[in-house]
Formats: structure tokens, sequence, C-alpha cells
């Protein structure tokens, strides 16, 4: 089978964020809503070029978030003012050499209670609270500084729609000792909480590098044409072997580097020629394979083709290559979404021509 061109590999390469193409099982970050196509677009809260008592930061993908410290004093009652605050690992202030670091720069701390002239954590525990503007998928964050003794840590995670917040622990793993906690892709979250405590009245930390995702519009480009378009547009007469050069229908310049291209499970018969062929019996390989060889025509003149659309594509492409098998009911499903982009009903919409 000819390898994937080019322009598919390049949109396959912008469709799929963190993902690989090689991999069937691998989601792709992209859904429909209405008539428009949607991706994401991950950001990072780095707390980088920010400094002081926080009501909100900014991501580095210039995006506001509200924040929130509430710490908690000597008798673990939390008090009412808000006390987040940008601490500079690398350059530690106060009593706190625990959170110091070589390489993480800026982080969020809740502000020590009756400790006012520089940053420091507060010792009896705290809350860091941030809230979305709009629904995130979350992926990760860093944590630094959560002794043996602060055993009682969390993170809670705040879900649209859900009525409990999702817990995630976080294991102590002592002074100035960071680590990753991997959500693993929450979606629709709309505050992360983070709960200092431990034995006794004592819990301190500070995160750092807090990861999340936000549906954006895809870019739609260029147009679409059917499989009739393009069978009658290949300078190939009727399929049957005869006139394989240009002249003998009308030919579009698209199918330059595709005259000669076949599909390992139909054998050598050439695209052109492929399109041609009647599906006699309801033939599911063959209506899969006309709607297949037109939308790879189509993204290669120029249109965009939508993440899920791009999805089933690869499916096909897979069966096609002996590398997965399906059923009857599911190769025509495939036809099916592939000729809703052909024909404009998906995508970019269909060419006027």
């Amino acid at each position: 089978m000819k390898g994937m061109n080019g322009k598919l590999l390049a949109l396959c390469a912008s469709a799929l964020l963190f993902y690989g193409c090689d991999k069937e099982e691998d989601a792709l970050v992209s859904s429909r809503s209405g008539n428009q196509v949607m991706s994401q677009e991950c950001d990072m809260i780095s707390f980088e070029g920010q400094s002081g008592y926080r009501t909100t930061v900014e991501s580095d993908g210039g995006r506001t978030i509200n924040v929130a410290g509430i710490s908690r004093d000597e008798n673990d009652n939390p008090v009412d003012q808000n006390r987040a605050m940008i601490f500079d690992s690398e350059n530690w202030t106060g009593d706190d050499d625990d959170l110091a670091t070589t390489d993480w720069g800026n982080v969020l701390i809740s502000q020590q209670l009756g400790y006012e002239s520089a940053p420091n954590d507060n010792q009896w525990g705290a809350e860091l609270r941030l809230s979305f503007l709009e629904p995130v998928t979350l992926r990760s964050m860093r944590v630094l500084d959560i002794d043996p003794y602060e055993n009682d840590s969390w993170a809670f995670v705040y879900v649209q729609g859900e009525a409990e917040p999702r817990k995630i622990y976080l294991e102590p793993h002592g002074d100035n000792v960071g680590f990753t906690v991997d959500f693993g892709n929450i979606p629709n979250v709309l505050k992360l909480v983070i709960w200092f405590d431990g034995d006794g009245a004592y819990g301190s930390g500070a995160i750092d590098n807090v990861v999340f995702c936000v549906p954006v519009p895809e870019q739609e480009y260029g147009c679409t044409r059917t499989q009739g378009y393009w069978k009658t547009h290949s300078g190939v007469d009727n399929g049957k072997g005869k006139g394989n050069g240009k002249g003998k229908t009308k030919y579009d310049a698209t199918w330059d580097d595709y005259l000669n291209s076949t599909l390992d499970r139909l054998g050598s018969t050439t695209y052109p020629h492929l399109l041609w062929m009647e599906p006699k019996g309801g033939d599911a390989n063959l209506i899969l394979a006309h709607q297949f060889i037109a939308a790879e025509l189509n993204v290669a003149s120029g249109a965009s083709i939508p993440g899920d659309v791009l999805a089933v594509w690869l499916k096909a492409q897979a069966y096609f290559a002996g590398d997965r098998e399906a059923t009857r009911s599911e190769l025509l499903d495939w036809a099916e979404m592939l000729d809703d982009y052909n024909n404009g009903m998906v995508g970019p919409g269909h060419c006027d021509d």
C-alpha cells in the first residue's frame, strides 16, 4: 500500500496532541460540537513572572485562573483571608530552605500566619484553591516538600456535574523533594484544591506546573469532492485496465501521485480502477475503499480533515494494510463517516464546482 500522503501525515500530527499516529489505541484530542470541530490546546501554570499575594495567576498561555490560599492557625482553624503567595524556590526566604530547589523557579504557597516580611509557607496546614474560568481537562501538576508527618495531604478535583470531588492522595516524600501528580486527563474540571495536613496541626508544601487543556476551534480550510468526482477526473476510462493515461476522462492534477497507488488487502488494482469497480453484492471492502480513496485525495488537494474523521481514516488504512481486522458493520460505519466528509456534511464543506 502507498505510504501515508505527506499532507495527511502533517494533518495527523496537528490533530494529535501528545499522541502518535502509529498507535491506534491512542485517543485523538478532537471532538465535535454541533457543526464546529473542537480540538484541545494544552497550557501550564508555571507561576513564572509573577510575585506577591495573588487572587489570580496567569497561565503560560495567558489564561486567567482564580487562586486562593487558606492558612490554618496552630489550633487547626482556618483564617478567613487569602494567603496565596508566589515563592521563588531558587531564592528562598524566611526559614523555608526545605522549599529550596535549583530549577523549579516560582511555586505557589499559602503564606505563614504572623510572618509577613517575605514568602514562607504556613507550617500549620493550608488549602490552595485554583478555580478555572471554563471547564478544563486536568493533566498533571508538581508538588514540593510534603514531609512524612504531613501524611494527610490530598488533591481534590471538582468536576462539572459530579456531586463529590475526586480525591488523589499526595504521598509524603520529604524536605526539598518534588514529585509529579498525574491526574490522567480528567475532563470538565472546574476547581482544583490542594489540602496540606498531617499528624497534629501540621501541613505545608507548594505546587507548580499545573498542566491543563481547553477546547479550541479547529481551523477548517479547503473543500471536499465525492468519490464520483475523483473517479471521473482520474484520466482512466472505465477501470478495466484500458487507457491508464491522461485524456480518457477529465483530469485533476491531484492524481499525479496516486495513479499507481494500491490497497494491500485488495491486491494490485490501482486507485483509479478501484473507483470504477461496482461493489457487487454490497461488497463492504469496496464501499469503504471508494470513500477512503476520495478522502485521501481530498486532503491531498488541500482540504482540512476533522480529528474524528481522521481517526476513522487511520483505522481504515490499518485495515487495508492488513494490520487490523474489522466486521462488515464496522467497515460500513467507517465508509459512512468518510462519505459524510467527502460530501461536505462534516469538515470544511463541499466544493462549489
